[in-house]
């Protein structure tokens, strides 16, 4: 899943990542608390806020520091747009009937923009799969620490956009345990079948 996803009230509730706070954002939590089943699992509000700090304070050096990186290059080719129309529109008043020289100096800006955007993507890269990596780590620890004890799972979103709190049905960690396996497990099972189907055929 690639976007974030909608809340599920009342077994699950997802707080998305904050670009501009570069962190996980208490103010859901307080609004949807009274409305989720977190409450009768007996998980304080407290613990989830601490849960969504240490997260935060976990990842800021790499999706933070894209938030942060992201906002400054928005912002340098919002900036850059302007002086480039201002040229295009001088151009255009100083040499009226030539749209040549208007022209290519709005193409010069589209290439600059698309070879900025396409260089920091690929730079990103590292950022955001080490984003990934460190939440799905933490999201493990917190789990066996705390949460799955009391039958809420905690799992972290694609690259570090969200994290999510869900209500699981059982409360034995045992059949909480099998469930993720078979959760897991399944989507190998289908892939090595795939692979076994493309070698039959071919």
């Amino acid at each position: 899943m690639y976007l974030v996803p909608q809340d599920e009230l009342p077994i699950n509730i997802v707080i998305p990542y904050d670009n501009m706070k570069r962190g996980f954002s208490n103010n859901k939590v307080f609004k949807v608390y009274d409305k989720c089943n977190l409450k009768e699992k007996n998980i304080p509000i407290e613990e989830i806020t601490d849960t969504l700090k240490r997260a935060s304070e976990l990842i800021e050096p790499y999706r933070g520091f894209l938030a942060k990186r992201n906002f400054y290059i928005k912002l340098a080719l919002g900036i850059s747009g302007a002086v480039f129309l201002i040229l295009a529109v001088m151009t255009g008043m100083l040499d009226q009937g030539n749209y040549w020289g208007p022209m290519l100096i709005v193409i010069l800006y589209l290439v600059i923009m698309m070879v900025v955007i396409t260089a920091f993507k690929y730079r990103s890269s590292y950022q955001m799969r080490m984003s990934q990596f460190l939440l799905s780590v933490f999201c493990r620890a917190e789990n066996n620490r705390f949460y799955l004890k009391h039958g809420v799972e905690v799992r972290p979103g694609f690259t570090g956009k969200w994290i999510e709190f869900t209500c699981l049905p059982n409360t034995q960690v045992d059949d909480i345990i099998q469930q993720m396996r078979q959760r897991f497990l399944k989507p190998c099972m289908e892939q090595k079948a795939a692979i076994f189907d493309k070698e039959i055929m071919a």
